[in-house]
């Protein structure tokens, strides 16, 4: 992962629609399905963080999240990593930083939404600390707390 590096927010919009809507199939159900795919990249944008993972100038990796100020809490809107990258612990590594990220800011709670069939993420969230906190339809609501 020598070749990888990070940024904070330095993504655009354009890069960031790319980026989804080639990860779309790697979501469960697609993203495609759930999401106007160009309007969801503008209000990552827009209202959102994200921690990016470039490699050869090309976004193969991004955690986009929320800030609730008055609550001092997270939500992870995204994780998603390219294709071609899945497997490489890229997932893993921009998790690690948003963690990080959070600690360092003293935002003490993020919580996340997931689909329940999407086992994969459940257990990499799982891995770094997330609990299950409530099923509903076909989410599960995940918490985790830095306290």
């Amino acid at each position: 992962m020598a070749d990888i590096f990070l940024t904070y927010d330095k993504s655009t919009n354009k890069d960031i629609f790319i980026h989804l809507d080639l990860c779309s199939e790697n979501f469960i159900p697609s993203l495609k399905l759930t999401v106007n795919i160009e309007d969801y990249a503008k209000k990552i944008r827009e209202f959102g963080h994200t921690i990016e993972a470039w490699k050869d100038g090309i976004l193969i990796g991004l955690v986009a999240f929320y800030i609730n100020r008055l609550k001092d809490t997270l939500f992870i809107t995204n994780v998603s990593v390219l294709p071609d990258n899945n497997n490489n612990g890229i997932a893993s590594l921009l998790i690690k930083n948003m963690l990080e990220y959070a600690y360092e800011n003293s935002f003490y709670i993020i919580d996340l939404e997931v689909n329940s069939k999407n086992i994969k993420a459940i257990s990499v969230y799982q891995k770094f600390g997330f609990k299950i906190t409530e099923n509903f339809d076909d989410k599960i609501k995940m918490f985790y707390s830095n306290k």
